[in-house]
């Protein structure tokens, strides 16, 4: 469903899902305290980030790994363990 969802998203709503939405509601979920719903949640996010990068242009995909790379080097110990 996420697949399908996804695939019909204009190009630069998918950049702003990739880039913006999703990565604020994985950190609004909070880090790994072993609470179920925030865990549940966190997959969710992952999985429609994952499926959005598939079907993402070039261009989109360089940028999503230009702030992954941004996060690793500069993002807190938190942040980045929970990637």
């Amino acid at each position: 469903m996420i697949r399908h969802l996804t695939s019909e998203i204009a190009p630069t709503e998918l950049e702003r899902l990739m880039l913006k939405v999703l990565p604020e509601q994985f950190l609004d979920a909070g880090f790994d305290t072993g609470d179920d719903q925030q865990m549940e949640i966190r997959r969710a996010v992952r999985l429609c980030y994952r499926t959005a990068f598939e079907i993402a242009d070039p261009d989109t995909k360089a940028k999503a790994v230009k702030k992954v790379i941004k996060t690793i080097k500069e993002g807190s110990e938190l942040q980045v363990t929970n990637l």
